[in-house]
């Protein structure tokens, strides 16, 4: 609702909006970390499906590629730049046949794999913030991150 209504694209106040989307799933994460509803949500939750779900990741790739060419984010952020999450995205299904259909993987190779997958998408991440049209800015100059602050990319 605060994307639709054009809050985050106002990019001249004396504060950034934009670093404020972050506020809200920041603050989330801390609250499932420290309740014990959240920790029992965390828990119960399927390492099969979580692993399978990095898959989703690879139409999140075609749209920020799409994105690229009608020039709302820099290549910086895409397959064609900096973005190495493609092998997340890509062995996903590799390490789930491997890991829970064939159980040829211990659980230690699969966490090793899923904070190389939080290090590739942080990375990301990284770039797509510092290339958004803020007083943060520090990449992308001449192709900013603008589609960040509309919906539905926000």
């Amino acid at each position: 609702m605060v994307s639709l209504s054009g809050f985050y694209i106002v990019t001249h106040t004396t504060f950034p909006r934009l670093p404020l989307m972050i506020l809200p799933p920041i603050l989330f994460i801390i609250f499932f970390a420290i309740t014990q509803k959240g920790k029992g949500f965390i828990g119960g939750i399927n390492i099969q499906t979580l692993t399978l779900l990095h898959v989703v990741r690879i139409p999140v790739e075609m749209v920020l590629f799409w994105l690229c060419t009608h020039k709302v984010v820099p290549q910086l952020i895409t397959l064609e730049g900096r973005d190495f999450d493609i092998f997340s995205r890509l062995s996903a299904l590799v390490i789930y046949y491997f890991g829970f259909v064939k159980k040829q993987l211990n659980k230690y190779i699969i966490l090793i794999w899923n904070f190389i997958c939080l290090g590739l998408l942080l990375n990301v991440v990284f770039y797509a913030l510092l290339s958004a049209p803020t007083p943060f800015q520090q990449f992308a100059f001449n192709q900013p991150n603008i589609a960040i602050a509309y919906f539905p990319f926000v």
